[in-house]
């Protein structure tokens, strides 16, 4: 599980960042492989992108789908990353 507080293996890169009521969670891989990471997304980002501990409604880019998942804090959240690819989850949030 790899936090985002912790660090990453050099060809792995992930930040958050948060605009109106849509927060991203974006993964980038420089390698050359797909890889299945699991984020640990730490608790003082919730506060700070009003994030929910309830079910948050996620939708994934550049793969067209949506899903709902129950995110807590430091908990493994998995996501698959292509190849050289990135993958946004963006999760709907009651930030004004």
């Amino acid at each position: 599980t790899l936090s985002l507080h912790d660090a990453l293996p050099i060809w792995l890169h992930a930040f958050m960042r948060a605009y109106g009521e849509e927060s991203a969670l974006v993964v980038v891989n420089f390698h050359g492989e797909p890889q299945t990471v699991e984020v640990a997304i730490p608790p003082h980002a919730f506060e700070v992108l009003s994030l929910s501990s309830e079910v948050a409604h996620v939708t994934q880019w550049p793969v067209d789908g949506e899903t709902f998942v129950r995110l807590l804090p430091d908990q493994p959240y998995q996501i698959e990353v292509p190849a050289y690819g990135v993958t946004v989850h963006l999760f709907s949030s009651d930030r004004k």
